[in-house]
């Protein structure tokens, strides 16, 4: 199980933020040390090849301060509807 904590500041109050999971299944077919998202979406080789699972972790409203804290946790084979993916697995 993979577990997240988030305290983020310098927030716009009123404002929803989320917190995305971004799991390499399969790290060691990376071609390059870092792939980057773009609206290309994730069917593009490289991240096709690394087995990425995108998903949604947690949201939360910025309080009046402009603070926020997230909490979330993956466990193994996830497969929840927040995933937009099916490979979304905590190793």
């Amino acid at each position: 199980m993979v577990l997240a904590t988030v305290e983020a500041a310098n927030l716009t109050p009123g404002d929803a933020y989320t917190v995305w999971w971004i799991v390499f299944n399969n790290p060691g077919a990376c071609a390059v040390r870092t792939i980057f998202f773009t609206d290309t979406g994730l069917n593009v080789p490289q991240v096709v090849a690394a087995g990425i699972g995108v998903g949604n972790a947690t949201g939360n409203i910025a309080k009046a301060d402009g603070t926020a804290e997230f909490g979330a946790r993956l466990k193994q084979n996830d497969t929840a509807e927040r995933t937009r993916s099916s490979s979304l697995r905590a190793w």
